[in-house]
């Protein structure tokens, strides 16, 4: 256990600029996409108000859904995500574009939870809570992580391929598999949660938004 401690504290230490950066990009998509509600055309504004309002008038005590189906869409949807990182990174010339995801996912978390709290108040941050923020706790740490894992994959073949220098590549690739595989358990059971926690959240707080 002591072993497994230092090897996680050794890697924190040696790729902290990677993760100061993955968070930083992501914390500035979750503002800027905050901010973008804003700045939302009001028809937009209106159509999407129409849609959540539809959603929660949908759901009721005898709405069934499909939580296996809901699970199994979320469960691809993040396995192709963290396989498109994995790949950027072992492509080298595709690393900046890991960033590009990261404040992708951010910016829809901060437009999500933004529209939702401008258009609902304080309904609409609980609304949040229970419909964005439980996957998000197991979903946000692995992209992050496996960002940083795989940005610096992306270096280290630059440096070892092109520049001459750099840890083995293949060590590096071994160690970016290890962690993108924990990273895909995490994001597991954030799809285990998303279709089968989150639902039934939404449905009790549906009853108390209509």
């Amino acid at each position: 256990m002591d072993l497994w401690r230092e090897r996680v504290r050794a890697y924190l230490g040696e790729h902290l600029s990677y993760l100061a950066l993955v968070f930083f990009l992501f914390f500035m998509g979750i503002v800027f996409g905050a901010l973008t509600v804003n700045n939302l055309p009001a028809t937009e504004r209106q159509s999407l108000l129409s849609y959540l309002s539809g959603f929660l008038r949908a759901l009721g005590p005898s709405t069934t859904l499909d939580k296996a189906g809901l699970s199994r869409e979320a469960i691809l949807s993040n396995a192709k995500t963290i396989g498109f990182l994995f790949l950027l990174g072992l492509s080298a010339i595709g690393t900046p574009f890991i960033l590009l995801v990261v404040f992708t996912r951010g910016f829809v978390l901060g437009f999500t939870v933004g529209f939702l709290v401008k258009q609902l108040m304080l309904k609409g941050f609980f609304f949040s809570l229970v419909a964005v923020v439980p996957q998000n706790l197991l979903f946000t740490p692995a992209l992050l992580a496996a960002a940083a894992a795989n940005l610096d994959l992306g270096w280290t073949l630059i440096r070892s391929r092109f520049l001459g220098r750099g840890h083995p590549f293949g060590h590096e690739v071994l160690r970016c598999l290890g962690i993108t595989g924990a990273a895909f358990f995490l994001l597991f059971l954030a799809g285990l949660v998303e279709g089968y926690v989150s639902p039934v959240l939404i449905t009790w707080m549906a009853r108390y938004l209509s």
